[in-house]
């Protein structure tokens, strides 16, 4: 300390002036002044350390000045040399904070005086430098807690560490030991650590070991952070010179990161979590919805069905009674012409009005007619209903996909009534594996999708056929088509690019999840504007009820 020591000497007495330079000289650069003008600019000029100074100068005294010293720099050490007579200047160094007391004549008073400045120089620096370095801290601390992303978080650190004046540079490494091989991220790289690195789930604090090497020209601190497999993480400082405020603040950001990292690991293991139980609560509203909607629908079709089968019933009794009596009309009718008399027939004929009798007898079949095509539909309504509804025992049985597509295809047609134009071409195919319900919800999602794509106009065409032992669905319409982004997420669970309140996002993955279940596959082409073709491809069985043999 006192071969960097500068001290100022201030009195205009040439011989003293001589006298502590060459006192001072033995341990410290001394620079001198004759008066406070002169002190001042010196002072301006050059660093310093300490100011020395005679109290009775010309114009400015020695106490006037060291206050305007401290009001400049207050860490300068200031010593006043006074006689013992000079009561104003004893007072006022007694009252002046941080200026010493020296009286004349000084033997080794003045140099211990010096000495004393300058380590209460130092002291007021150092805890000038621990209160900012506290406040930083906590700023530094509460930057980390507000941080999650791992990519920002070691920005942040190696920010915080490149801002100390000693640091010439700072990185992170990865590896058995600090040095050989570094990622790409430190403070003198404008762009730092682009790709996303998926570290482990559990984080090594720091060590207490930490490395302190010597390096050709530089110093080299390097603190392990956390352990990655059989890689260890290091935070890497060069510096020009070592300081161990600056080592005490490296440690301090390294422990921010680390457990700012654990933080972040927890906090995406929690969000990943959420998410998925979110989606699968969603899943499992879904499913508690359509088994509402299959009692439902199921109820409804069984109180159709049974009063419409009376009224088919009852209407094949009306169309044979009103055949019949058609029949004796007519006979009747033949009766009268062929056996009354003329004088007879005459007077019979108009009053039985024969011909309007027929003619009325006409009506009534067409009108029953009518309504049995009416009832037909209504049973055939209920049917599909029963079909999509049925309560699935949990056992896999032969299933016509044919079938499960003309029940899905009834209901969505009956949705939309006018507007859909349907193309089918069906060939004989074996059965599948399934449950029926749940492949009638299969192809009832892919249906109502591509209704609900073309806005209820436009062509929906479906192909059913058999290709190398699978029995393959394809769903065409001709609505815009599907975005590529879009087809890439479009089975996730939530997804959906419907307006609020009209999907909910699940109708494609639980379609994906009931076909991958049954060992098949479902396949999207789609080109903007040129609609969209969903293939359902589904194992085949063979006679004996066993899946055929068949290559991917």
């Amino acid at each position: 300390m006192k071969s960097q020591a500068t001290i100022l000497v201030v009195d205009d007495d040439a011989l003293v002036l001589d006298s502590l330079r060459a006192e001072l000289g033995r341990h410290y650069r001394v620079l001198t002044a004759a008066d406070a003008r002169e002190a001042l600019e010196i002072f301006s000029r050059n660093p310093v350390d300490c100011v020395v100074s005679d109290y009775r100068m010309p114009g400015t005294n020695g106490m006037a000045l060291l206050r305007e010293i401290g009001m400049r720099d207050p860490y300068v050490g200031r010593v006043l040399i006074t006689a013992y007579s000079d009561a104003e200047a004893r007072d006022g160094a007694l009252t002046e904070k941080g200026v010493l007391k020296v009286a004349k004549p000084w033997r080794d008073e003045l140099e211990i005086a010096v000495q004393r400045s300058l380590e209460l120089r130092v002291l007021e620096q150092k805890l000038e430098r621990s209160l900012r370095r506290f406040d930083l801290g906590v700023e530094v601390e509460r930057q980390f807690r507000r941080e999650t992303e791992p990519v920002k978080l070691m920005r942040l650190a190696l920010s915080q560490v490149a801002r100390l004046e000693g640091v010439e540079a700072c990185e992170l490494t990865v590896g058995d030991s600090p040095s050989p091989r570094r990622l790409g991220i430190a403070s003198s790289e404008r762009v730092i650590f682009e790709h996303t690195i998926d570290f482990p789930p559990t984080i090594r604090h720091v060590e207490p070991n930490n490395r302190l090497e010597r390096g050709e020209s530089h110093w080299s601190y390097a603190i392990p952070l956390w352990q990655a497999g059989d890689d260890t993480w290091w935070l890497r400082t060069f510096l020009g010179k070592l300081r161990q405020d600056e080592l005490s603040w490296i440690d301090f950001v390294a422990e921010q990161l680390v457990d700012a990292m654990e933080r972040s690991m927890l906090f995406s293991e929690v969000k990943r979590h959420r998410d998925t139980n979110a989606a699968n609560q969603g899943q499992l509203i879904t499913m508690e919805k359509m088994a509402a909607l299959g009692l439902l629908a199921a109820g409804v079709a069984h109180e159709i069905n049974n009063p419409a089968a009376y009224v088919r019933a009852n209407l094949g009794i009306i169309e044979s009674d009103l055949a019949d009596i058609l029949a004796a009309v007519t006979e009747t009718r033949r009766s009268i012409h062929e056996l009354a008399p003329p004088d007879l027939r005459v007077r019979i004929e108009p009053a039985s009005r024969v011909a309007e009798l027929e003619k009325t007898v006409a009506e009534i079949g067409e009108v029953l007619a009518e309504t049995r095509e009416g009832i037909e539909r209504i049973i055939g309504v209920a049917l599909n209903l029963k079909t999509f509804a049925r309560e699935d025992t949990g056992q896999r049985e032969r299933v016509s996909v044919r079938r499960c597509v003309e029940s899905s295809l009834a209901m969505v047609t009956y949705r939309y009534k006018t507007g859909l134009a349907i193309e089918k071409s069906f060939e004989e195919v074996p059965d599948v594996l399934a449950r029926s319900g749940e492949l009638g919800q299969v192809f009832l999602n892919i249906l109502i999708n591509a209704a609900q794509a073309m806005k209820g106009k436009g062509r929906i065409s479906i192909r059913i056929r058999a290709e190398n032992a699978w029995v393959c669905v394809s769903i065409q319409d001709t609505g815009p088509g599907i975005a590529p982004e879009v087809q890439s997420r479009m089975f996730e669970p939530l997804f959906t690019t419907k307006a609020a309140g009209e999907g909910t996002g699940l109708g494609l993955s639980i379609t994906k999840e009931i076909v991958e279940r049954y060992g098949g596959r479902i396949e999207v082409a789609s080109q903007a504007g040129q609609g969209a073709t969903f293939t359902v491809r589904l194992p085949a069985l063979d006679d004996g009820g066993d899946e055929m043999l068949r290559t991917v």
